[in-house]
């Protein structure tokens, strides 16, 4: 019902309800308050790939139950704080409104106009606007403004942005503070390092790193210093360009793709002569036992991380090309253990980590997620490792796997080397050899403008 002034009309309404109703002659208050508010049901349209691979757009029903509105009384406020999915369509929805008094809604793009609330008529609620209140006596009138925060973006999306970096073959990628370090072998066969800022996409030119010989295997950064396993030696630096022997006879060290901070953590190495070792300071290794059968030797990717349900144990995880019944095969190992064990993988193999060149697993989004050679996509488990779902963009019914955790299409079917690392950001950065940088993030995890 479109009344017009407002104010005005207020009263004529008020006049009116009361009017219907006068054989009954209720007690009239002055009380003028909105007590609950719920929107109800509304279209989502989401983008989705049909089996022919085509562009299609599907509308999903929702209730905006599942958004609870918060109401300041003493502001004068309603709001949700859990925003709605992105691209709701919000032009025509009804809404069921606890009140006491008569309540009246204004666009603020038409002021003066008026319309009494009905929980049966649509509102438009993509326009900016406003509810008032009259009490039955009135006496009283109040004003809410309303504010309906709507995803501009699709939250779990994960959008990448791109730079040039200095193509380097065997490049390795690790964060060392606020800088991202990428060491590799140049034109000339020579080790060299080139610096990039995270707030940034700038790298630096590639310079001649000292103190470093042989091809380098793996990078990483524990207690605010940068470590790297070249040839048979395990190296250590603070500034990524002057290197200092820490170790010799190593043959893999198993390095994650993200910062260690925990200073009581163990590493894990593997010596030349065939020994499992560990440390917590990268200088002090103690053996713990033979490389097992099909254990990964040389290159692989690891994972430190603590138990969810008790912080007290950590869990090690490495994954390498070694492989077993035509899959990728994962250790893992708590520090309540004494050996590693191989991880049992369902026998129907539909939910293994296929065989993959250059694996390298992620610690993102509280989820793992692996990638290798060919960057076709992510391999996401949900049970640390157990089990791995490829992440397809055609989803035929609801998952807990992330569908939109997509890489860049330019980067389909890439067999070059690649390096990535995950930051404290929320973002993840990848680094290919013929000298393309990529950086990628999930933009509900992003805690800082990159």
């Amino acid at each position: 019902m479109k009344v017009s002034p407002v104010i005005p009309v207020l009263a004529a309404a008020l006049a009116f309800s009361v009017s219907c109703i006068r054989e009954e002659e209720p007690e009239k208050s002055p009380q003028a308050a909105i007590g609950a508010f719920t929107l109800g049901y509304y279209d989502v349209c989401i983008n989705e790939i049909d089996y022919l691979g085509r562009d299609t757009v599907i509308k999903v029903r929702e209730h905006g139950g599942m958004y609870p509105m918060t109401i300041d009384q003493l502001a004068g406020r309603i709001y949700n704080t859990d925003s709605l999915a992105f691209r709701s369509d919000l032009t025509a929805v009804t809404c069921n409104i606890m009140a006491k008094g008569t309540v009246v809604y204004e666009y603020l793009d038409n002021p003066g106009t008026g319309y009494l609330y009905s929980s049966n008529e649509p509102i438009d609620f993509s326009r900016p606007l406003s509810f008032t209140v009259v009490s039955s006596d009135g006496s009283y009138i109040r004003t809410y403004d309303f504010k309906l925060n709507v995803h501009q973006v699709f939250p779990d999306s994960l959008r990448w942005r791109k730079s040039e970096v200095p193509a380097l073959s065997s490049p390795q990628l690790s964060i060392l503070g606020d800088t991202l370090y990428l060491l590799g072998l140049d034109g000339s066969n020579c080790l060299s390092v080139a610096s990039c800022p995270l707030s940034a996409g700038n790298w630096t030119g590639a310079v001649p790193a000292t103190g470093l010989t042989g091809q380098p295997k793996s990078m990483m950064t524990a207690g605010g210093r940068l470590y790297v396993n070249c040839g048979q030696t395990l190296y250590s630096s603070t500034d990524g360009l002057a290197w200092t022997a820490i170790r010799d006879g190593v043959k893999a060290l198993y390095a994650p793709t993200g910062e260690i901070t925990d200073t009581t953590a163990s590493i894990w190495m593997l010596d030349t002569a065939g020994k499992l070792c560990h440390s917590t300071d990268m200088q002090t290794w103690t053996e713990s036992q033979n490389l097992p059968a099909l254990f990964p030797d040389t290159s692989a990717t690891a994972v430190y991380s603590t138990l969810k349900t008790n912080p007290g144990i950590r869990r090690a995880l490495v994954a390498g090309p070694s492989q077993k019944d035509g899959h990728l095969q994962l250790w893992n190992r708590l520090s309540t253990d004494t050996v590693w064990t191989e991880i049992a993988v369902p026998a129907n193999g539909t939910s293994n980590l296929p065989v993959m060149d250059n694996v390298r697993i992620l610690e993102y989004d509280n989820r793992l997620f692996a990638l290798g050679s060919g960057l076709n996509g992510f391999y996401q488990s949900n049970d640390n490792g157990i089990t791995w779902f490829f992440c397809r963009r055609i989803s035929w019914n609801w998952s807990t796997y992330n569908r939109f955790m997509q890489l860049p299409d330019e980067l389909a079917g890439y067999a070059g080397e690649f390096a990535c690392v995950t930051d404290g950001n929320g973002g993840i950065r990848l680094v290919t050899s013929d000298g393309r940088y990529w950086y990628g993030s999930i933009l509900r995890l992003v805690r800082a403008e990159q």
